[in-house]
């Protein structure tokens, strides 16, 4: 199922599935504090309805800085790490890829399926140290979220 974020004309357009809903920008961050209290109740922790809140404002930063793909079948490229969504387009892929950025030299691409990173290495020798490190990571926190990492060596 189609899932997106994007910008249009001063409007934050939420795509999931066949809904489509346009908000005005000025009234996003308003409408998606709306939003998670109804989904989660009165209960929810302030603190989780922060970092969302970060969330969709780290995201919002990190787009303008994605550059087109060079080479199908990437969807685009961030600090040099080439990247692909899954099927439902998760931005917070960007994120993880500027956690990421430090072992950009050793990193060939990045793929995210279902709540777990793939890290694609370039050829063995680059990067030394880097991989060590990568190789020893097994998750990531994103957010309110924690990933699992899977290094894949070439």
């Amino acid at each position: 199922m189609e899932r997106s974020v994007e910008e249009v004309g001063g409007d934050i357009v939420v795509t999931y599935g066949k809904l489509r809903l346009s908000i005005p920008a000025s009234e996003a961050s308003e409408i998606a504090s709306a939003i998670l209290d109804i989904v989660h109740g009165p209960e929810i922790d302030a603190d989780y309805a922060t970092a969302c809140r970060e969330e969709v404002a780290h995201i919002k930063r990190l787009r303008p800085l994605v550059k087109p793909p060079f080479n199908e079948p990437y969807d685009g490229s961030l600090y040099g790490i080439r990247f692909r969504y899954d099927e439902d387009r998760d931005d917070r892929v960007l994120i993880a890829i500027e956690k990421l950025k430090p072992y950009a030299v050793a990193i060939d691409y990045v793929r995210e399926s279902e709540g777990c990173l793939g890290i694609f290495l370039k050829r063995r020798g680059v990067g030394g140290r880097i991989i060590t490190d990568l190789v020893n990571r097994t998750e990531m926190a994103i957010y309110s979220d924690t990933w699992c990492v899977n290094v894949y060596e070439s």
